[in-house]
């Protein structure tokens, strides 16, 4: 096995035999950029980057890499937050962000083809300029890739009403460790012929090969599409109403908003808030349907939750408004530091109690501080811990989310950051079998390593 971070040149040499010299990358200025992740927690290292563009050149890579025992971390669009994406142990690094494109739309059944380098933005668009629409929707969509939303089983803010990406995929390719091809295209809607190999590899996390393309599941589109802002004097009153939205057949997503992290929002984006004032909670609800949205959007909203006060856009520029306030969390809380992210999920019964938990935990540490936000349609919180040392309170929150009966990764994996954690939320007889899964498809351990199983 050739030790990590050091090739030979015979070595180099093979790679560059596959697709040629220029899709081998080994000065290090144009590295550095791929060896930290989105969040600026995790940094790399790594003594080249390969960027095949089609499955067959990721083929000849991995055969090289597997032939020469040389650890390998794939990368797709690089926006994952728990360390997953960076090569921590100087593997080489296999970018798929060119293998790229958009192979075949059918209009007919409502499916697409793509390369696993598309970004999640240009599946959506394709899809609407077919007749059709692409659900899973996130903040990043304009740099995450298919392929890492797959490998990531990604979640977003329509979970409530379409599912995670995992409902969203037919079919795939994926290349694995030996560089072998396992294909599974075929994209019917009825296929009862023993394991679903691609619900297998989504969510894999790059553990257990390469995925190369896949095959959409697209939905219809919708006639009006509304966005509303609700204030709430309370948690308990915003959660109750959330409770109530779920119920509406409209509704495709419900988002929490909290006073303290809306304060950081509207100072980065320079607006102001389109309530009239800051409340202690704001909801963000989106609704969308056949043509009569906006009416019973408002009517559930008026009849059912109670809200203080009210905003709604129908428009697309106002629409894009309102969501900029929850779209800019993130790179808000950011701005204070580099922050630890817990993405976690509770029971809907226990959101409330969980936030104020959280909340005085926060105050109980005295050194950090606890932004909270997310889906609160589908229970999971995005905690973004900030301050000098959060590893302790980091504990103790995740010690809350295992005692609520939780998961303490709802959408965004395990990656590195979450691998002491995941026996909390796995049986021993679910651990074993994930085992036995990766040992038969990477007897050598060598895809990833450290991701998933540490």
């Amino acid at each position: 096995m050739v030790h990590p971070g050091v090739l030979p040149r015979r070595v180099i040499g093979e790679l560059e035999d596959v697709a040629g010299p220029h899709r081998v990358v080994t000065d290090p200025e144009l590295l550095v950029g791929s060896l930290v992740d989105w969040t600026g927690r995790w940094k790399g290292s790594s003594p080249m980057m390969l960027r095949p563009r089609l499955t067959s050149e990721v083929a000849g890579h991995l055969g090289v890499l597997n032939h020469h025992g040389v650890p390998v971390q794939f990368q797709g669009g690089n926006t994952g937050m728990v360390g997953g994406s960076v090569p921590m142990g100087g593997e080489v690094l296999v970018s798929l962000r060119d293998v790229a494109g958009i192979e075949e739309v059918d209009e007919r059944s409502g499916q697409m083809v793509v390369a696993a380098g598309t970004t999640l933005a240009e599946v959506q668009q394709t899809a609407l300029q077919s007749g059709w629409r692409y659900p899973v929707d996130l903040g990043a969509r304009d740099t995450a890739t298919i392929g890492g939303t797959v490998a990531t089983n990604a979640g977003g803010v329509h979970v409530l009403r379409d599912g995670m990406t995992r409902a969203q995929v037919l079919g795939l390719e994926a290349v694995l460790a030996d560089g072998r091809i396992m294909e599974s295209l075929r994209g019917l809607d009825k296929d009862n012929t023993g394991y679903h190999l691609p619900s297998l590899f989504t969510g894999s996390e790059g553990t257990l090969g390469a995925i190369t393309r896949i095959r959409l599941r697209l939905l219809p589109p919708h006639d009006e599409e509304a966005v509303a802002m609700l204030g709430f004097t309370g948690l308990d009153a915003a959660i109750e109403a959330v409770g109530q939205l779920r119920r509406h057949t409209d509704v495709q997503a419900i988002e929490i908003m909290l006073e303290d992290v809306l304060e950081l929002v509207v100072d980065h984006l320079g607006v102001s808030l389109p309530l009239s004032r800051a409340w202690p909670v704001v909801l963000l609800v989106e609704a969308a349907g056949t043509a009569g949205v906006v009416d019973r959007l408002a009517s559930v909203v008026h009849d059912g939750s109670d809200p203080a006060e009210v905003v709604v856009a129908s428009d697309r520029a106002g629409r894009h408004r309102l969501w900029a306030h929850r779209d800019a969390h993130s790179v808000a809380i950011s701005t204070l530091g580099v922050p630890t992210k817990l993405d976690v999920t509770v029971p809907q019964g226990r959101v409330a109690a969980f936030i104020g938990e959280v909340r005085e935990a926060a105050v109980t540490d005295g050194a950090s501080q606890a932004w909270i936000f997310g889906h609160a349609g589908d229970g999971n919180l995005h905690v973004n811990l900030t301050g000098p040392e959060p590893a302790g309170l980091a504990d103790r929150i995740l010690h809350l989310v295992v005692d609520a009966g939780g998961s303490v990764s709802a959408e965004h994996g395990i990656g590195r950051d979450k691998v002491d954690w995941l026996g909390a939320c796995r049986g021993p007889g679910e651990l074993q079998v994930f085992r036995m899964v990766k040992d038969a498809l990477d007897p050598t351990g060598r895809l990833n390593p450290g991701v998933l199983f540490g």
